[in-house]
């Protein structure tokens, strides 16, 4: 009975772990969460950078997020954050006359991007640790590693989907609606 209750535990925490990571996924695209949330004000953060002759506070912001870092995800969150101090230091300044509007924004929008890739690098790095503290929970008895791996599945849906941080995010920011679907011409002529 005790090798099958082991397996059961081992299941357990891998569809745990597994079921969760797909699921914040596939609900960050239809609800707000922190992830999603943070990813529009990193953008957001670019734009305004591009619009500021001194970048140093930027670039310090960058250095402090990369010192963060330390294991697999949170090295490569690391070198992320590093990547983006090379954007800020490559971004072109306000005085720049060949810099259009339109490369701008899509240098805002890439920068963002590689910005929020990094912190998404250090959300799963984030969540190692909390699933690690419930592996170690497996030295105690296969019930309480169970009980650790569905715990840790309830702190992260609460900090994600439900938190206090989350809302005072998304009251700081005035987010657009999605544009109304445009009527074709095939459904005006019905």
């Amino acid at each position: 009975m005790g090798i099958y209750l082991e397996l059961i535990a081992l299941v357990w925490f891998l569809v745990c772990w597994l079921g969760y990571t797909e699921y914040s996924k596939r609900k960050a695209n239809d609800r707000p969460c922190l992830s999603n949330t943070l990813d529009l004000y990193r953008e957001d953060w670019m734009r305004v950078m591009l619009r500021r002759d001194n970048r140093i506070s930027d670039a310090s912001v960058v250095g402090n997020l990369e010192r963060n870092g330390a294991f697999f995800k949170f090295t490569w969150s690391m070198r992320m954050y590093n990547f983006v101090a090379v954007l800020i230091g490559s971004a072109p300044l306000t005085t720049d006359t060949k810099a259009s509007p339109a490369s701008r924004e899509a240098f805002a929008r890439s920068a963002g991007q590689v910005c929020n890739m990094a912190g998404d690098a250090f959300n799963l790095g984030l969540r190692s640790y909390y699933y690690a503290l419930a592996v170690v929970s497996w030295f105690i008895h296969p019930v309480v590693f169970m009980a650790a791996s569905t715990l840790v599945v309830i702190v992260l849906y609460r900090r994600e989907f439900r938190s206090a941080a989350l809302l005072a995010l998304r009251s700081g920011k005035v987010f657009e609606e999605p544009a109304p679907k445009q009527e074709t011409d095939k459904e005006t002529q019905s």
